[in-house]
């Protein structure tokens, strides 16, 4: 491969690489069942209710921030979320991991 090939190939990862990813496609990080052991199931119960409303807002903002960048890495050749900051993927990708972390907590204790 020449330089210039070279050049938009990198070009072209750099832009894929820079675009907000969807909500689905973002992996949960690590919680703590810690702070949810001492909850009775009630209480996990709304406290799962609240992360799932948290996590569906995060994921539509995220959802929004992708279209914006796929709308203007087509207007400028450039992904903006980086700088709008828009981007949500560590938000839902923490909040993934806190109801990942509620379900276990919920099962140990046998909660319906």
């Amino acid at each position: 491969m020449n330089s210039r090939t070279l050049s938009l190939v990198g070009l072209g990862a750099w832009l894929i690489g820079g675009c907000a990813s969807a909500p689905e496609n973002i992996a949960a990080t690590s919680a703590s069942d810690t702070r949810y052991q001492n909850l009775s199931c009630a209480q996990i119960a709304r406290t799962a209710s609240q992360v799932n409303a948290a996590l569906a807002s995060a994921s539509d903002d995220q959802r929004k921030c992708r279209i914006e960048d796929d709308v203007a890495v087509v207007a400028l050749g450039v992904p903006i979320s980086k700088v709008t900051g828009c981007d949500k993927a560590q938000q839902v990708a923490s909040l993934k991991g806190e109801l990942q972390s509620i379900r276990r907590v919920a099962t140990q204790k046998g909660c319906k």
